[in-house]
């Protein structure tokens, strides 16, 4: 990850092609600076279809004025839309604006102090790491947005920051307790365990579980376990604003644990 962060400062936009989705990569000399002139057999890879064809790192590029200038495929399964509801669009057309002004924000940042930033965020029930890199092409300026699906920190010395908003997915039926109940069972505490630290009955809690199920299509501690892991949720994650990151249906990262689409439906 460490070689792609680094070849993804040197994406740039060409204006002289006829699509605004067209870019070329200028190689640096090296990965390393320490290491001397990057190896000839390398220099002439298409980075940018590599990016294209990397199946876990979403990649999408954001003009200062928020339109999306280019997206993979893996970007395409990270946000659960359509290409043509991406193609030449921008991020107000798509996101709803909470979402919009947060990672505008971000990217007004990298572009504004030339550092990079790394975002943690959970996306359609999804933890999702995205780092921001800044570019400038004469007086255009951009950012390069990488994310993981895998949720996995990339190696790196980058600003760290948050989300202050959170879009549950298919865990949005819970209410706040449920999920907060969720949390905790899949942070590895026991029913009681759970009543102590929430001042509720173990009977209470018991009925929390239930109804978790239910909802959820999921019923044993181990499973409530896994559907916490893979959502990437912790306690600090329960004061978080909820919100839809795409108003318009779309499809959720598919890797989720199975919910009940009934239950799902009748108390939404």
């Amino acid at each position: 990850m460490g070689e792609f962060a680094q070849l993804a400062q040197q994406l740039r936009f060409d204006p002289s092609e006829a699509t605004p989705r067209a870019f070329a990569f200028v190689v640096p000399n090296s990965l390393n600076p320490s290491e001397g002139a990057m190896r000839e057999e390398i220099k002439n890879i298409d980075w940018l279809n590599v990016f294209d064809q990397e199946p876990d790192v979403g990649l999408t590029v954001v003009e200062d004025n928020g339109q999306i200038i280019h997206f993979n495929q893996a970007a395409l399964r990270l946000f659960g839309v359509d290409d043509e509801d991406l193609l030449g669009k921008s991020l107000h057309d798509v996101f709803a604006e909470e979402y919009v002004q947060e990672r505008m924000s971000w990217v007004r940042e990298v572009i504004d102090t030339n550092k990079a930033l790394r975002a943690t965020h959970i996306y359609c029930g999804r933890m999702l790491v995205s780092s921001f890199y800044p570019h400038r092409d004469g007086d255009r300026n951009f950012a390069i947005v990488l994310t993981r699906l895998d949720g996995m920190l990339p190696d790196g010395d980058i600003k760290d920051t948050q989300s202050q908003f959170i879009d549950l997915g298919p865990l949005s039926v819970l209410s706040p307790r449920e999920l907060e109940v969720l949390v905790l069972l899949g942070q590895g505490n026991s029913v009681p365990e759970v009543s102590r630290l929430l001042y509720r009955s173990p009977r209470t809690i018991e009925r929390h579980k239930t109804e978790i199920g239910h909802k959820l299509g999921v019923s044993s501690i181990a499973q409530l376990t896994r559907l916490v892991a893979q959502a990437g949720l912790k306690p600090e994650h329960l004061p978080l604003q909820r919100f839809n990151a795409v108003p318009k249906p779309h499809q959720c990262t598919p890797d989720l644990l199975p919910v009940n689409i009934e239950a799902s439906s009748s108390s939404a």
